[in-house]
C-alpha cells in the first residue's frame, strides 16, 4: 500500500498501546497514515504477542502503515538493544509501508535503511531535541549528508518554549525549500507549531490515536477540527 505522497499535507495517527492496535481499524480515523510506536506498544505486550498481533492486523490494513521504534535516547519508552531494534525492523518489514529512522542513531540502523530503501518503502529521517531547542549550527552542518540519503521526509521534532523558537523553525523551512521537511514542536507550543508549520507547507503532521506519543501532542480528532476551522484542509478530508 502506498503513502499518499501527492498530498500537500499527510496526517499521521500515532498508535502507542495494545488498545490502539486493536481498535485503529474499527474507527473512521481522519488520517492518511498510521504510525505504530513499537517501543511503546511493547510495554503492554511481549515481543511474540506483539509481532503476532501486528502481523495479523497489518495484513488486512486499509491505511498505509509507518513503523517507528524509538531509542531511549530519542524518547523511546522501552530500553532495547541495537540488535533487538534491528531485528524488529526486519521482522515487520513485509507488513509496513514506511519506516522512521533516527538521524543521530543512523550508523546503527544503516542496514535497516538499506533494506527499506531497496524495497521501495518510504523513509522518514527523524531528528529530535526533547529537552531543549535544537542546536541549529549542528543541524545545518549535517544537511549535506542528510540530503544525500534522499529520505522521503526529514522530520524535526524539537522542544519549543518561546514563540521566537517557532519563528526559527519557519525560517529553516523557507531557507532550505529543497528538503521535504516535517517540522513540529513539542511541549508548550506543540499544537500551535503543528497548525502554523502545516499551514506553511510542512509535509507531515502527527496526532495521537490512543495516547500522546510526545509531550503536548494533540489527538488526530483535535487536529482535524482545528485544520478544518482554519481552512488548512478541506471538508473532504
Amino acid at each position: 500500500m502506498n503513502l499518499p505522497i501527492e498530498k500537500s499535507l499527510i496526517i499521521v495517527g500515532s498508535i502507542s498501546t495494545r488498545y490502539g492496535v486493536k481498535t485503529a481499524f474499527d474507527n473512521h480515523l481522519a488520517v492518511d497514515l498510521l504510525e505504530y510506536r513499537l517501543d511503546s506498544i511493547l510495554l503492554d505486550m511481549n515481543v511474540k504477542e506483539t509481532l503476532e498481533e501486528l502481523q495479523s492486523t497489518l495484513g488486512c490494513r486499509t491505511l498505509p502503515a509507518l513503523l517507528t521504534i524509538r531509542s531511549k535516547k530519542e524518547g523511546g519508552l522501552l530500553q532495547l538493544s541495537d540488535d533487538q531494534r534491528i531485528e524488529l525492523f526486519e521482522r515487520l518489514y513485509p507488513f509496513v509501508d514506511s519506516v522512521d529512522l533516527e538521524w543521530q542513531e543512523f550508523p546503527k540502523v544503516f542496514e535497516v535503511y538499506s533494506l527499506y530503501k531497496k524495497g521501495g518503502k518510504k523513509i522518514i529521517l527523524s531528528i529530535h531535541s526533547l529537552d531543549r531547542f535544537l542546536n541549529l549550527e549542528t543541524l545545518l552542518s549535517s544537511l549535506p549528508e542528510i540530503k544525500r540519503l534522499e529520505a522521503d521526509f526529514v522530520k524535526l521534532a524539537v522542544r519549543i518554549e518561546e514563540l521566537s523558537q517557532l519563528k526559527t523553525l519557519t525560517n529553516l523551512f523557507f531557507s532550505y525549500p529543497d528538503i521535504p521537511w516535517a517540522l513540529m514542536g513539542i511541549g508548550k507550543y506543540s499544537t500551535l507549531s503543528r497548525i502554523v508549520l502545516s499551514a506553511l507547507g510542512s509535509r507531515l503532521v502527527y496526532g495521537y490515536v490512543d495516547k500522546p506519543a510526545a509531550l503536548g501532542q494533540p489527538s488526530v480528532f483535535d487536529l482535524k477540527e482545528s485544520f478544518l476551522r482554519l481552512g488548512i484542509i478541506g471538508k473532504e478530508r
